[in-house]
């Protein structure tokens, strides 16, 4: 758990990683691959570590169709935050504590990534894992799992298609 707090109530991601993991999601919306594969990079370099940095790595691995580090950050991530709750998730995951959000980031990331492989299974485990650690689905796993339910293949685009 080096390089986090653990405060009276909640653990809490130090700000710099924050900030970095910040500026790689900047970077990413203005579509500066190059600065969000470089940032996060360093990222993970500094805080090997941090399951957030990992989040982060993950999505612009992501981006730059990158699939198997993608998912190989993903993983890491995972395995990380669950070592930072003491050996498992807890049973709910709020969108609104950041230091959760970079979990369910990295959730729903490695289910993007499988869906996209064609790995429907592995997807639909993850998509389904985020909903049931996160109800309110911020980040619209439900209508992955519908898409993958009504066996539509993911396409370039990013959107899914009849199959």
């Amino acid at each position: 758990m080096s390089g986090y707090t653990v405060g009276m109530t909640k653990p809490v991601i130090p700000p710099d990683i924050e900030a970095g993991c910040e500026e790689v999601r900047q970077a990413l919306n203005r579509l500066d691959h190059n600065a969000a594969n470089v940032k996060s990079g360093a990222l993970v370099k500094a805080h090997p570590e941090s399951f957030a940095a990992w989040a982060c790595r993950g999505a612009v691995l992501y981006e730059l169709g990158k699939l198997a580090d993608a998912k190989a950050a993903y993983v890491r991530a995972l395995k990380l935050a669950e070592e930072f709750f003491r050996g498992r998730l807890p049973a709910r995951l709020r969108w609104s504590e950041t230091t959760e959000r970079h979990v369910l980031r990295a959730i729903h990331g490695a289910g993007c990534v499988a869906y996209r492989q064609g790995d429907v299974s592995s997807a639909q485990k993850f998509f389904e894992e985020e909903v049931r650690l996160n109800p309110a689905d911020e980040q619209g796993a439900k209508y992955m799992l519908r898409d993958i339910k009504a066996g539509r293949a993911w396409n370039a685009l990013g959107k899914a298609n009849a199959a």
